[in-house]
């Protein structure tokens, strides 16, 4: 939602400026980077996605993101190293599973999702937390390794949000 507010009068004329929503990331991706038993383990992120990371940093951009191994993780602990604060983790129910911001030092902002008409641990229980993602996000960030973690993908379509796509094999 963009709003305007007036800054007084220039001469005669009202001086207008736009008020910016701020830009929210919503970055999503496969579990199976970190199992070193997957085809799709990787011990690091690829050079290409720590440079848009590097880039949504730049502009100072909101970074949503889930509490799960493997991608989640991976991006958690980019974002830390680069003590980047503009970082809100998701999580379904109230234990969280992963968090690069353990002591709290750059104040990341956990969000607990109501999953409790779920049982715990479904698909359904964790996305819930996708959705409310979605929801919040101006654009989204798909880090795609396998054909089985593309619904968060898929709402971010569907509410028509901008999606960037990266699928990395090597």
């Amino acid at each position: 939602m963009v709003e305007f507010k007036h800054y007084g009068v220039r001469g005669m004329h009202w001086g207008i400026r736009k008020k910016r929503t701020p830009e929210k990331v919503f970055i999503s991706g496969t579990s199976k980077m970190q199992s070193k038993e997957s085809e799709y383990y990787r011990e690091q992120l690829h050079e290409s996605l720590t440079k848009y990371l590097d880039s949504i940093m730049n502009r100072k951009a909101e970074v949503l993101i889930g509490d799960c191994v493997g991608a989640d993780s991976m991006v958690q602990e980019y974002l830390a190293r680069n003590n980047y604060n503009k970082v809100h983790i998701y999580v379904s129910g109230n234990e969280v599973r992963n968090n690069a911001d353990g002591i709290g030092s750059l104040a990341w902002k956990i969000h607990n999702i109501d999953a409790s008409m779920y049982e715990k641990g479904t698909k359904e229980w964790h996305a819930i937390k996708d959705e409310e993602m979605s929801k919040k996000a101006t654009s989204g960030l798909g880090i795609i390794l396998d054909e089985g973690r593309q619904q968060p993908v898929r709402i971010l379509n569907d509410l028509s949000k901008q999606i960037k796509m990266s699928r990395f094999m090597s």
